[in-house]
Protein backbone atom coordinates (compact mmCIF):
# COMPACT_ATOMS: atom_id res chain seq x y z
CA UNK A 1 0.00 0.00 0.00
CA UNK A 2 1.63 3.38 -0.93
CA UNK A 3 -0.04 6.38 0.64
CA UNK A 4 -0.31 10.04 -0.84
CA UNK A 5 -0.72 12.82 1.49
CA UNK A 6 -1.95 14.58 -1.41
CA UNK A 7 -2.02 13.52 -5.15
CA UNK A 8 -0.44 14.74 -8.14
CA UNK A 9 -0.41 18.92 -7.74
CA UNK A 10 -3.50 18.97 -6.21
CA UNK A 11 -3.33 19.36 -2.58
CA UNK A 12 -6.83 18.69 -2.14
CA UNK A 13 -6.69 15.24 -2.73
CA UNK A 14 -5.49 12.52 -1.18
CA UNK A 15 -5.39 9.02 -2.41
CA UNK A 16 -4.46 5.27 -1.22
CA UNK A 17 -2.89 3.26 -4.14
CA UNK A 18 -2.99 -0.58 -3.66
CA UNK A 19 -0.26 -2.53 -5.95
CA UNK A 20 -3.04 -3.96 -8.14
CA UNK A 21 -3.86 -0.74 -9.00
CA UNK A 22 -6.78 -0.05 -6.81
CA UNK A 23 -7.36 3.50 -5.27
CA UNK A 24 -9.43 5.18 -2.99
CA UNK A 25 -9.03 8.97 -3.48
CA UNK A 26 -10.78 12.15 -1.58
CA UNK A 27 -11.17 15.44 -2.64
CA UNK A 28 -12.01 17.74 -0.64
CA UNK A 29 -12.35 21.02 -1.95
CA UNK A 30 -14.95 19.14 -4.57
CA UNK A 31 -16.33 16.77 -1.31
CA UNK A 32 -15.72 13.90 -3.90
CA UNK A 33 -15.03 10.22 -3.12
CA UNK A 34 -13.32 7.93 -5.70
CA UNK A 35 -12.90 4.09 -5.20
CA UNK A 36 -11.25 2.21 -8.02
CA UNK A 37 -11.20 -1.06 -7.79
CA UNK A 38 -8.47 -3.91 -9.20
CA UNK A 39 -11.29 -6.66 -8.88
CA UNK A 40 -14.34 -7.36 -7.31
CA UNK A 41 -16.15 -5.07 -5.17
CA UNK A 42 -18.17 -6.35 -1.84
CA UNK A 43 -20.30 -4.42 0.64
CA UNK A 44 -21.08 -6.44 3.38
CA UNK A 45 -23.87 -5.13 6.14
CA UNK A 46 -25.57 -7.76 8.17
CA UNK A 47 -28.05 -5.22 8.84
CA UNK A 48 -29.23 -1.98 6.40
CA UNK A 49 -27.62 -0.21 3.25
CA UNK A 50 -29.02 3.12 2.14
CA UNK A 51 -27.67 4.96 -0.57
CA UNK A 52 -29.02 8.70 -0.67
CA UNK A 53 -28.25 11.39 -3.48
CA UNK A 54 -29.72 15.28 -3.99
CA UNK A 55 -29.93 14.22 -7.76
CA UNK A 56 -29.77 11.02 -9.27
CA UNK A 57 -28.04 7.67 -8.60
CA UNK A 58 -26.19 6.49 -11.88
CA UNK A 59 -25.20 2.74 -12.22
CA UNK A 60 -23.44 2.02 -15.81
CA UNK A 61 -23.10 -1.62 -16.61
CA UNK A 62 -24.41 -4.18 -18.41
CA UNK A 63 -26.78 -5.99 -16.42
CA UNK A 64 -28.03 -5.09 -12.48
CA UNK A 65 -29.01 -8.52 -10.27
CA UNK A 66 -31.50 -7.85 -7.76
CA UNK A 67 -32.35 -11.17 -5.28
CA UNK A 68 -35.09 -10.14 -3.73
CA UNK A 69 -37.82 -8.08 -3.68
CA UNK A 70 -38.25 -5.41 -5.19
CA UNK A 71 -39.93 -2.36 -4.16
CA UNK A 72 -40.24 1.37 -5.79
CA UNK A 73 -42.08 4.39 -4.18
CA UNK A 74 -41.91 6.36 -7.54
CA UNK A 75 -42.56 5.38 -11.63
CA UNK A 76 -40.83 3.20 -13.37
CA UNK A 77 -39.17 4.47 -16.55
CA UNK A 78 -38.16 2.62 -19.81
CA UNK A 79 -36.39 4.98 -22.32
CA UNK A 80 -35.35 1.90 -24.60
CA UNK A 81 -36.22 -1.43 -24.38
CA UNK A 82 -39.40 -3.53 -22.63
CA UNK A 83 -40.25 -4.43 -19.42
CA UNK A 84 -40.39 -8.61 -19.23
CA UNK A 85 -42.00 -10.69 -16.10
CA UNK A 86 -40.17 -14.26 -17.32
CA UNK A 87 -42.80 -15.58 -15.16
CA UNK A 88 -45.39 -15.20 -12.78
CA UNK A 89 -47.72 -11.86 -13.15
CA UNK A 90 -47.86 -8.48 -13.90
CA UNK A 91 -50.67 -6.23 -11.96
CA UNK A 92 -51.88 -3.28 -11.78
CA UNK A 93 -54.35 -2.40 -8.96
CA UNK A 94 -56.44 -5.33 -9.07
CA UNK A 95 -56.06 -6.23 -13.05
CA UNK A 96 -54.10 -8.96 -13.54
CA UNK A 97 -52.26 -8.98 -16.94
CA UNK A 98 -52.39 -12.95 -17.36
CA UNK A 99 -55.68 -13.63 -15.86
CA UNK A 100 -57.81 -10.67 -16.80
CA UNK A 101 -60.83 -11.52 -19.36
CA UNK A 102 -62.90 -8.44 -21.57
CA UNK A 103 -66.58 -8.36 -22.39
CA UNK A 104 -66.54 -9.29 -26.24
CA UNK A 105 -69.82 -8.69 -27.04
CA UNK A 106 -69.71 -10.26 -30.70
CA UNK A 107 -66.88 -11.88 -32.77
CA UNK A 108 -64.68 -9.42 -34.22
CA UNK A 109 -65.78 -6.34 -32.35
CA UNK A 110 -64.02 -4.20 -30.34
CA UNK A 111 -63.52 -5.91 -26.41
CA UNK A 112 -65.01 -3.98 -23.51
CA UNK A 113 -63.77 -2.79 -20.27
CA UNK A 114 -61.13 -5.29 -18.17
CA UNK A 115 -63.74 -7.40 -16.01
CA UNK A 116 -61.25 -7.97 -12.77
Amino acid sequence: VSQSRYYASDKDIRRTTYKDGTYIAYDRKNKKLTISAGGDVDIIKSKNVSIKSDTKVLIDCNNVEIKGNLKVSKDITSTTGNIKATTGDVQALTHSLSNHTHIVTAVGSPTGPVTP
